[in-house]
């Protein structure tokens, strides 16, 4: 029960080295324009939280953390994600037709 419990937990003093890693990587996709592994990174962003050790059941999402980053903030970011999912769909459409 304990694994499943803190399943996605980060560990607070890793919390500031981890945000950095992903700003830098955030700002990246948005000035190549690949948002591929931004889009990947906003769902996982959803399933990891940090717990505050004053309140143990209080959780609060890695998602809240980043998103201040302007990439969440860009149309074109939205669009591509948009876009990608169609064609997701239409290729799980085609390959259950064939």
């Amino acid at each position: 029960m304990q694994s499943v419990r803190t399943e996605g937990l980060i560990a607070t003093d890793g919390l500031p080295v981890l945000l950095e890693k992903i700003g830098y990587l955030l700002n990246e996709c948005q000035d190549a324009e690949d948002f591929a592994p931004a889009r990947k990174l906003l769902t996982s962003s959803l399933l990891y939280y940090v717990e505050d050790p004053s309140r143990s059941t209080e959780r609060t999402s890695l998602f809240s953390y980043i998103k201040p980053e302007p990439i969440w903030h860009t149309l074109r970011f939205w669009n591509a994600c948009f876009f990608q999912s169609v064609q997701e769909a239409r290729a799980k459409l085609a390959e259950k037709n064939q």
